[in-house]
């Protein structure tokens, strides 16, 4: 008699399948048990390839719960609902972490000598990848045990991804578009149909897109032409709230005996379903907080000029969302910046200058933060509290002046890059930027992360460079060529890295001229032996974007 392949969707074989997988995972499996899981999978590529993706899961999860708990420095510290997401998941998967060598010792002992029963065959690794879903937006986004997959990348179908941080925007090919945020499971079921296991997103299904689905372990949202947004709580717990139209809602049961109950939803509807009988389904009041219209305004990309061996140098064109609205400027289109005054912290050795291997007069172009990615007046001085007034000729770090006043307008106002390398903070190194001239309403700003990143598939990898080191402070740009100095070849790969400023955010009003700002490092490498100062290479203005555009 043959066996039922669980891809045919048997709701016997599923069961039975699951239970016998479940008794392996608590190490007490029979041979009988294990002949028979066998069987499930031999023939069956469908089961194969999801047990393992469960495995790549649960792997994935007990990497980044063992790192997390043994000390070592992480980018991502989430809040203690992410954390207690994390370290429930970690602690229900992590038993799947002896799968591997217990089957592999199970096939040894009861078959006779071990063999692989797992392949993935050429038709299910196809299958994987026959989907339209593209990641069309990436907000710092973190996937455990991979790099995020690029803009306009496919991703794989029915294929388990775990984000740990930052956020996504998928787009489908209806039309219908998911933001999704950390932390979260989820896959893509089909070219509609989106399966969100835990976390959030916020979905947009325009005209033509009717039909598209979220299905959560508790509920299948279905769309009739709508915006909602769906919440999945570590229990399975699904919360949906309609936004705006309308969406049918139908709750799903383990219980054979229960009736299921179809609900639509309406505009400001809102229902929760709990996996508890004795809570059900309820109502709660509307958040219009939870609904993302769209990722924040940063830096989408760039484009720099490729040298030998694929590195660049040359900064070329970048993308940058302002408003909601992406924009493309080539580098010219921006507005430079020069540099007013530099100044270090007390060091006995300070490295200051970045630049061109065969620059015989390395410090002619110092002061001009050109398009050039790897020259730059780097390691300025920094402090850990911001400024509250004007900087002073006794201040620590960098003032800049543009070439032309830099327009206080939609979004952010003007770019940042700085080189970085993996033995640095891989989210970049924390500053401060600061007005040249305080007034009342005007403030510090601190940025912590930047939008393009080491982890981000984005950041390009800068030719090799040179840098200046100095025997003693640099307490003017004077002392960069008094000061007693060395030159010295780099010896790790850095890569330009990319964040967004927004005038507003230091207090400027809307329509204001700024002529120049002062930046600093934070300072904040409490946990680091040597501290990792902030390398500016490149600042640009923006043009100003017209309020009616």
């Amino acid at each position: 008699m043959s066996e039922k392949p669980i891809s045919e969707n048997h709701v016997e074989s599923r069961a039975e399948f699951r239970a016998i997988t479940h008794q392996l995972l608590l190490g007490e499996m029979t041979p009988e048990q294990f002949a028979r899981l066998e069987a499930l999978m031999i023939d069956d590529p469908a089961a194969r390839n999801e047990y393992l993706d469960q495995v790549d899961v649960h792997l994935g999860l007990e990497k980044l719960a063992s790192v997390r708990t043994s000390g070592v420095a992480s980018t991502f510290s989430p809040s203690g609902r992410e954390s207690s997401w994390l370290i429930r998941s970690w602690m229900k998967l992590s038993l799947a972490a002896s799968l591997l060598f217990c089957l592999a010792l199970l096939t040894e002992r009861f078959i006779g000598s071990p063999r692989i029963i797992m392949p993935i065959d050429e038709d299910v690794a196809t299958a994987m990848v026959e989907t339209k879903v593209r990641l069309s937006q990436n907000n710092a986004a973190q996937f455990f045990g991979e790099l995020s997959p690029t803009l306009g990348s496919v991703l794989n179908l029915s294929r388990p991804y775990v984000l740990t941080s930052g956020s996504v925007e998928l787009r489908f090919p209806s039309g219908a578009s998911a933001i999704i945020d950390a932390p979260a499971m989820f896959k893509i079921a089909s070219n509609d149909q989106l399966d969100l296991d835990s976390g959030n997103c916020s979905v947009h299904a325009p005209d033509g897109a009717e039909g598209f689905r979220v299905e959560t372990p508790l509920a299948k949202v279905i769309d009739l032409g709508t915006r909602f947004a769906v919440s999945v709580r570590e229990s399975g717990e699904t919360e949906v709230q309609v936004v705006e139209g309308e969406a049918k809602v139908v709750g799903k049961s383990n219980d054979a005996d229960e009736t299921v109950k179809t609900t639509l939803l309406k505009n400001r509807d809102t229902l929760v379903y709990s996996a508890e009988k004795d809570i059900g389904i309820r109502q709660v009041s509307f958040d219009a907080e939870q609904y993302r219209y769209g990722l924040r305004d940063r830096i989408v990309g760039y484009e720099a000029a490729e040298m030998t061996a694929g590195d660049v140098r040359e900064l070329r064109r970048l993308s940058v969302q302002r408003g909601g609205n992406v924009y493309d400027y080539d580098i010219d289109e921006l507005i430079p910046a020069v540099v007013a005054s530099y100044r270090t912290n007390e060091s006995e050795r300070v490295l200051t200058i970045a630049y061109e291997y065969d620059d015989e007069k390395p410090f002619d172009d110092v002061l001009a933060l050109d398009r050039w990615l790897d020259t730059g007046l780097i390691n300025p001085g920094g402090a850990k509290i911001p400024l509250s007034e004007s900087p002073t000729d006794a201040t620590p770090g960098l003032g800049i002046r543009f070439s032309t006043p830099v327009i206080n307008s939609i979004g952010p106002d003007l770019v940042l890059f700085e080189l970085q390398s993996y033995s640095n903070p891989l989210t970049g190194d924390a500053f401060h930027v600061s007005p040249l001239e305080f007034r009342q309403g005007l403030r510090s700003l601190t940025v912590k992360q930047f939008d393009i990143s080491l982890i981000s598939p984005e950041a390009r990898q800068v030719v090799g460079f040179g840098v200046m080191q100095h025997r003693g402070p640099v307490h003017s740009l004077a002392d960069l060529a008094t000061v007693d100095h060395t030159p010295l070849n780099q010896h790790l790969h850095f890569r330009a890295i990319a964040v967004a400023i927004d005038l507003s955010d230091l207090g400027y009003d809307s329509e204001e001229s700024v002529d120049g700002l002062f930046f600093q490092d934070a300072m904040n490498d409490d946990d680091r032996t040597e501290q990792s100062m902030v390398d500016p290479v490149y600042i640009g203005g923006f043009p100003a974007v017209q309020v009616n555009q």
